[in-house]
């Protein structure tokens, strides 16, 4: 399936009312550095054989304020997984292993680990201090945005 840019509010809606399915929100701007090299990286996994049962989905902050205000994004690169409606975790910054090993814990691939980090870890070109913002199982903000 690879990385879905979003382009509508609608969009966005159907693409996260899957059943059964994780879904990785990205949120990101075209001109912040830490996103330019976190667009490599999620590109790199959404297109790996590990993931290939992740939906990967690309929400420019800038242009879609509203779906941005839903998970509360106050800096990007901002990750938000999300399965059945159900917000598994949340992560801030650019950091190839964590959103790699994160996938992996939530992810239905189960020898994902060493590939998925490692393809990561390629495609990440400057190391970064990321910033971690954690939850388990919250409830999804309501998605519908018609």
């Amino acid at each position: 399936m690879g990385l879905v840019e979003i382009e509508s509010k609608e969009q966005f809606t159907t693409l996260t009312s899957a059943k059964d399915k994780l879904i990785a929100l990205y949120f990101h701007t075209p001109w912040a550095s830490p996103c330019i090299q976190m667009n490599k990286v999620v590109s790199t996994l959404a297109d790996s054989a590990q993931n290939q049962s992740t939906g990967f989905i690309s929400v420019n902050a800038d242009k879609f304020p509203e779906i941005s205000d839903l998970f509360d994004i106050s800096a990007v690169p901002y990750f938000v997984l999300v399965k059945n409606g159900t917000i598994l975790k949340e992560l801030s910054g650019a950091d190839p292993k964590e959103l790699a090993s994160a996938l992996e814990q939530f992810g239905s691939a189960p020898a994902a680990s060493s590939t998925a980090t490692s393809a990561a870890s390629e495609a990440a070109k400057e190391p970064t201090t990321p910033q971690t913002v954690s939850y388990t199982h919250l409830t999804l903000p309501t998605i519908l945005l018609v």
